[in-house]
């Protein structure tokens, strides 16, 4: 009987011991994970800042084309006044040339 009760302390120390091993792995994994854990909300942490940032470069972005837009819209009108104001100019060479050739005619023919 003895000799049983020794074989199974030593069992039972065999699996204490080996519990023993398996929470120091388990701990060290645990500690493992809650670095990697960490590492992941750091990251995360970061993507979301850098998110941010970039929506309000967007925004800037939005606000500068729309500016752009306004501009060309500034632009293009008045290019039109100025089109308009070339057309006006043009037609009143064309005037002033006719009226001319009219005059050198008028002149010629009173010489003749």
């Amino acid at each position: 009987m003895n000799a049983q009760v020794k074989h199974l302390q030593n069992k039972v120390n065999n699996l204490e011991e080996e519990l023993d091993e398996r929470r120091a792995e388990l701990d060290s994994e645990a500690e493992s994970w809650k670095q990697k854990v960490q590492q992941v909300r750091d990251a995360e942490k970061i993507q979301v800042e850098l998110v941010k940032s970039l929506r309000g470069e967007i925004g800037d972005y939005k606000t500068q084309t729309n500016s752009a837009k306004n501009r060309i819209g500034e632009l293009e009108g008045a290019l039109k006044e100025t089109q308009a104001a070339l057309e006006g100019a043009r037609a009143e060479i064309e005037t002033l040339r006719v009226e001319a050739a009219v005059r050198i005619f008028s002149s010629m023919s009173i010489v003749n």
